[in-house]
């Protein structure tokens, strides 16, 4: 039914947004979790556990 151009431009497209999910997750928890928190954390005391 579904022709193999299609399916090749479909399968590109999950591929995109599985890496595209694979690497944005942890930085996302890591910008809500900072940004709903409250006092809300510097990015200098993220990167630097000595700061």
């Amino acid at each position: 039914m579904v022709s193999d151009s299609t399916k090749d431009a479909l399968l590109k497209v999950f591929d995109v947004t599985k890496k595209t999910v694979h690497f944005a997750f942890i930085p996302a928890i890591i910008y809500i979790g900072m940004t709903t928190s409250n006092p809300r954390p510097s990015w200098l005391k993220l990167i630097s556990p000595l700061a």
